[in-house]
């Protein structure tokens, strides 16, 4: 029986549970776990700015604040913040 991959450290909220949902489905080659890894990270970071944007409309829009793969709280400036978190993984 072979074991799951387990989840990055890098990953905040929103892409460990993308990682979650998607390896309790499907078993990935090597190289697809690295394609699975970075659409991971860029759903962080689309939940980083979703949440910029819904605190600017005032909460709506239904975008929630994701922490990062540490346990912190992200804390990001709209697209100057998601372009830091995106600079900060080495790729962009």
């Amino acid at each position: 029986m072979t074991r799951k991959p387990a989840i990055p450290a890098d990953l905040g909220t929103a892409g460990r549970a993308c990682w979650r949902k998607f390896l309790g489905v499907y078993k990935l080659s090597d190289t697809e776990l690295i394609l699975l890894h970075e659409i991971c990270k860029n759903i962080d970071r689309l939940s980083i700015l979703g949440a910029e944007i819904a605190k600017k409309r005032g909460g709506s829009a239904g975008w929630r604040a994701v922490g990062t793969g540490g346990g912190g709280t992200v804390a990001a400036g709209g697209v100057g913040g998601v372009a830091k978190a995106t600079s900060t993984t080495g790729r962009g």
